[in-house]
């Protein structure tokens, strides 16, 4: 979405609507653990770490968790939000496995023609999943998160009414990407 304060008015309309959601966020706690003032004479990083915590604390209000931390210590799987302890690519490499994730990522950019500056790119992160995913790596924080999504039953904000989605078999996942081109691009099978 370009940034999570982007997502605060669609949630509270989805909300107005009665529209069931299920928000996924980064927190980016781990970029303000610690602001060092002697680091941050202007305050710019205090100032952003300050965006941050309005920003998290609106979308875990907006989706019925009003009281958790905007800067959680481990990644907070509520109802209707999933918010990482820091970010994805971060929580992805901590269940994977910090040289794997490295190998992986040089894998993957040595078949896109070495593009460089793909850390949040999505092609680059589902040819790295399905990479490991195909060696047996697993990121339980990610199989938590869809079976979350997939398994869901959830009370539309506001009624008392329930709608459930039909939990799907168990079986491998299919290839995200059947190849990959030098420019990234692929076809799904």
């Amino acid at each position: 979405v370009g940034g999570k304060q982007h997502l605060i008015q669609p949630l509270a309309i989805a909300n107005a609507l009665r529209i069931p959601t299920v928000v996924v966020l980064d927190s980016d706690g781990h970029e303000y653990e610690i602001i060092d003032p002697t680091n941050d004479p202007e305050g710019k990083k205090a100032n952003r770490r300050a965006a941050h915590v309005r920003d998290n604390t609106a979308v875990l209000t907006l989706s019925g968790a009003p009281t958790a931390e905007p800067f959680p210590t481990t990644t907070l799987f509520h109802e209707r939000v999933i918010m990482w302890h820091s970010e994805i690519g971060a929580v992805a490499q901590e269940d994977i496995g910090a040289p794997e994730w490295q190998h992986y990522k040089e894998e993957v950019e040595q078949e896109l023609g070495q593009p460089g500056g793909l850390e949040k790119n999505v092609i680059q992160i589902a040819l790295r999943l399905a990479k490991a995913w195909d060696d047996g790596k697993r990121s339980p924080h990610l199989e938590q998160l869809c079976a979350q999504i997939v398994n869901k039953t959830t009370t539309t904000p506001g009624t008392t009414e329930t709608l459930t989605t039909p939990a799907v078999a168990q079986q491998p996942a299919p290839p995200l990407v059947e190849h990959a081109t030098a420019t990234g691009a692929g076809h799904q099978p």
